[in-house]
């Protein structure tokens, strides 16, 4: 029996389409368990890409967690904040902005 959590990442992840659908988030559970994420932790994700490990966060976080996703690619952030956003699941509190992560000290104020 599969979880509801993998269950919602199988859903994210049938949302992409075209090429962000054939992208595979490197080492993704190794590196969401070595984030040894609190339920209530802020966590920013500079290179948010096509969303593999923002989602794969997201899922760890609880719902007194907050989740910064960061990309220069405006259409990237669109495409993964509309995903969530479509998701309609009890989240974490989720932000999303444009920009570098050079100006990661700036963005997160």
């Amino acid at each position: 029996m599969r979880s509801r959590r993998s269950s919602e990442r199988s859903e994210f992840f049938n949302s992409m389409s075209g090429q962000e659908k054939n992208h595979i988030p490197v080492l993704l559970e190794e590196t969401v368990a070595g984030l040894a994420l609190a339920p209530d932790a802020t966590v920013i994700d500079a290179t948010l890409g096509s969303g593999g490990h923002f989602s794969a966060i997201l899922e760890k976080l609880g719902p007194r967690g907050t989740l910064f996703g960061i990309d220069a690619d405006s259409a990237a952030v669109a495409r993964v904040a509309e995903r969530i956003a479509l998701n309609d699941v009890p989240y974490a509190r989720v932000l999303f902005a444009r920009g570098n992560f050079r100006n990661i000290a700036e963005m997160a104020k």
